[in-house]
């Protein structure tokens, strides 16, 4: 199960990103550029990893790099009595500058030159009573779901604010170049307290 995005404003793109689960219901988070590099992860054990990939770490290619790839290990609460913000993807629109460029199998979500910053939010649903009825898709800027071998579902939905307050954390890992030298993006790591990590994409 794999959902791709990325977002649009006037004439300029972010980076595109890719969403997963696998058979596991492990979920993971990566832009697309660095997703062979490393990624982030909620993991059925209500674990969230950043980590270089294996592939990579194994490679040697890191410098100073450390004894383990895991750059951050948090163990989350993850309710199971109602709905929880478990991510966030957050994009300062006013930081992008890379021209729009094609895009294949992924969804292109259209700022029309708003300022603040495009935050998408993936929100745990789970599967008991008080929310069999609810549909996904009436959700406030639905863009996708994903159904884990419990029921439980992960609904993402985005929306523009002009202040988030999740940039402003003690823990942050800045990663780096996603794009090229020429339309160059950092993407920082952060922990939100014991119930939501996050992935800026910022100058």
């Amino acid at each position: 199960m794999v959902f791709r995005f990325a977002v649009r404003n006037d004439s300029c793109m972010s980076s595109q990103w890719r969403i997963w689960i696998n058979q596991k219901d492990d979920l993971y988070i990566a832009p697309r550029n660095i997703g062979h590099l490393l990624k982030a992860s909620l993991h059925a054990s209500n674990q969230y990893h950043f980590a270089f990939s294996k592939e990579y770490f194994d490679s040697g290619n890191i410098e100073n790099a450390d004894e383990t790839r895991f750059l951050g290990v948090n163990q989350v609460s993850v309710a199971e009595d109602r709905m929880q913000i478990v991510f966030y993807i957050c994009i300062v629109l006013t930081d992008l500058t890379a021209p729009v460029e094609a895009v294949n199998n992924c969804t292109m979500i259209d700022c029309n030159g708003k300022t603040g910053t495009f935050v998408l939010k993936l929100v745990h649903v789970p599967n008991i009573p008080k929310y069999a009825d609810m549909e996904s898709t009436t959700t406030p800027n639905f863009l996708h779901e994903f159904i884990l071998s419990t029921g439980n579902r992960v609904i993402l939905a985005w929306s523009i604010d002009d202040k988030v307050s999740v940039i402003e954390t003690s823990k942050q890992i800045e990663l780096g170049d996603i794009r090229n030298d020429e339309y160059t993006k950092k993407v920082t790591m952060c922990m939100v307290g014991n119930h939501a990590a996050s992935y800026i994409e910022h100058k």
